[in-house]
């Protein structure tokens, strides 16, 4: 057995899974989002108590230069209390494919392109009033699992900035997250020799500006700052957890037709783990 690296040996962290290789991950939400909204009908607010565990399965299509790999979701399991009282406690099943996302991504995973594939159109929509829920996401369009690794090789203790700015969504939509990363230790985890990396994640935000029929432009915006903690296979860059907490303030705004202001203070944690 070799010795383990030194604090003063440099690590190449890199996503280099095997082509064709397939990985099945559990994330599990939990969100409290105390909202209010200011309306023709007056002043009201409400307490929503969210939690979500979705299934999520990965296809490796290549690796060499990018990686480029394909997300599938065909079922989300989603619970939602409103000031205490269940609202919706359901799962989601897809009998026709789901969702399937293609993410392409740099070796340390900064994003490159994102292409959407919605097989069944129910899934993605049904039911109505939960889909925001069950599909939200809270910082950028990259997909979750993968958190950025550096571009040059580093030693245990060393930190490395990373910036993600993402216009590729849709409804005019610009992202971004700020984040500092620390490589703490190599460490076994579930059989596994491991990166653990602690990410403060410093700002991140959005902002979107979408026509809607009948209503006029619905704009949308919000910011945030966060922690996470991730452990990162040595061997092929693959995750095996990542545990986020993030705090998000944000507005949803109609202007046109029919006119509302709404706001909503978020605190969630998401956790994501190999299966």
């Amino acid at each position: 057995k070799s010795p383990a690296p030194q604090s003063s040996a440099l690590i190449l962290l890199r996503y280099t899974p095997p082509e064709g290789s397939q990985w099945v991950y559990e994330e599990e939400t939990s969100l409290v989002e105390e909202q209010s909204f200011l309306g023709i009908g007056g002043n009201s607010s409400t307490t929503v108590t969210v939690t979500r565990r979705v299934p999520l399965r990965y296809r490796v299509l290549r690796s060499a230069d990018t990686l480029v790999v394909q997300e599938q979701v065909d079922s989300i399991g989603i619970a939602i209390k409103l000031d205490g009282t269940v609202w919706v406690d359901s799962a989601l099943v897809s009998s026709s494919g789901g969702i399937v996302t293609t993410y392409a991504l740099s070796p340390s995973g900064r994003l490159l392109q994102k292409t959407e594939d919605i097989h069944d159109t129910n899934f993605a929509t049904s039911p109505g009033p939960t889909s925001g829920y069950a599909r939200f996401a809270l910082w950028s369009q990259t997909p979750p699992l993968f958190v950025p690794l550096p571009d040059t090789p580093v030693a245990i203790g060393q930190r490395w900035e990373a910036e993600t700015l993402d216009t590729m969504a849709s409804g005019h939509r610009v992202s971004y997250v700020r984040c500092t990363n620390t490589l703490e230790a190599l460490v076994d985890t579930l059989g596994k020799r491991c990166a653990r990396i602690r990410i403060s994640i410093d700002s991140l935000g959005w902002h979107s500006a979408t026509p809607q029929e009948g209503i006029g432009t619905i704009i949308a915006q919000g910011s945030g700052q966060g922690s996470a903690i991730a452990y990162v296979e040595l061997a092929t860059g693959m995750p095996v957890s990542v545990v986020r907490e993030l705090h998000v303030e944000k507005t949803v705004q109609a202007a046109g037709a029919v006119e509302f202001l709404a706001s909503a203070s978020t605190s969630a944690t998401l956790s994501i783990r190999r299966r």
